[in-house]
């Protein structure tokens, strides 16, 4: 049984080292996450106002991450945005699909749910993921996934997704 935990923590952490691994599909090789949001707009959907957003590592452009200009609150502690191809997107999601198909066969309740989106881009899903809840987008031959990390509750925070990612695809 322990064996099954650890392949499902291995397959999540592969598809999120995938997910954040390969270059954009969007404008150019050098798209700018932190240029798709802003500030203002990461503060308008989460109700908490947001410091500038920065990237994780400075010589990657992919990945934008935000926080509350006064720090943490307990419903939102940072908010990412990264960037992803199409073909990130279904590896990823077919990655995603195997681990729960396996840990519904040993009864986990613990195995994460895909939601879909409707009218969000041209597939989108929620995914609730160890206290964790994403919302992923494909667009063409482009991808995006956005987290908000904190207590926030889940229609909260879903609500709070939807809206960027509308913002991020009126950019697309």
């Amino acid at each position: 049984m322990r064996s099954r935990n650890s392949l499902g923590a291995i397959l999540v952490g592969i598809f999120i080292v995938f997910a954040g691994t390969a270059p954009s599909a969007f404008a150019t090789p050098s798209a700018d996450s932190c240029t798709f949001l802003t500030s203002a707009q990461v503060s308008d959907a989460l109700g908490v106002p947001m410091a500038a957003g920065s990237h994780i590592t400075p010589t990657s452009l992919k990945t934008c991450t935000w926080s509350p200009s006064g720090g943490g609150t307990k419903e939102v502690g940072a908010i990412t945005f990264t960037l992803q191809t199409a073909d990130e997107y279904e590896a990823g999601k077919r990655t995603l699909q195997q681990m729960i198909t396996l840990m519904k066969a040993e009864n986990k309740e613990e195995a994460p749910v895909i939601t879909p989106v409707s009218g969000v881009g041209d597939e989108a899903f929620y995914l609730d993921m160890a206290k964790t809840m994403s919302l992923i987008v494909k667009k063409g031959n482009g991808a995006f996934k956005i987290v908000i990390y904190g207590g926030m509750s889940t229609p909260k925070r879903q609500s709070a997704e939807k809206t960027l990612a509308l913002q991020v695809l009126s950019k697309m």
